[in-house]
């Protein structure tokens, strides 16, 4: 279990991202569908979820990311293979023009203090802390201002 001020950390940050999202052309990239349904539980814009696994290779996705929009948030899973996928996404996706945040999924893994370790086990992840620490999962106006 996180501690008050590591659950408000990742609020926070989940309310920047959607902030993001929604008021310009940033785009958040998963490995998978549970992917995209976890961050879509947690409230983030499904129009702004993309997800890689979806028969194309990555120089075509990169592609069609920059005409959508123009920085991609990075969010693969926590493991080994998570970041490695993170690096290679990160080569390719600023080889079209695209601004790359991988740094979003870095704080994650930090507020989260690693009890998380795949994108699709996060909404669960939060619900069950927001629940046993009596926190909110929506950040409160004087909260939005960033992580």
């Amino acid at each position: 279990m996180v501690d008050r001020e590591s659950f408000r950390q990742f609020v926070r940050l989940l309310s920047s991202i959607e902030d993001r999202v929604r008021g310009g052309r940033v785009l958040i990239l998963v490995e998978g569908e549970r992917d995209r349904t976890s961050l879509l539980a947690l409230g983030l814009p499904h129009h702004g979820i993309r997800v890689l696994n979806q028969g194309v290779s990555l120089a075509s996705l990169a592609e069609s990311l920059s005409e959508e929009g123009n920085e991609v948030i990075v969010l693969t899973d926590w493991d080994f293979t998570g970041g490695r996928l993170a690096r290679r996404l990160s080569d390719v996706l600023h080889g079209c023009g695209l601004r790359v945040d991988t740094e979003t999924r870095r704080r994650i893994a930090r507020a989260t203090w690693r009890e998380v370790l795949e994108v699709e086990n996060l909404s669960g992840w939060a619900e069950r802390e927001s629940a046993s620490l009596k926190e909110p999962l929506i950040a409160g106006p004087l909260d939005a201002g960033g992580p």
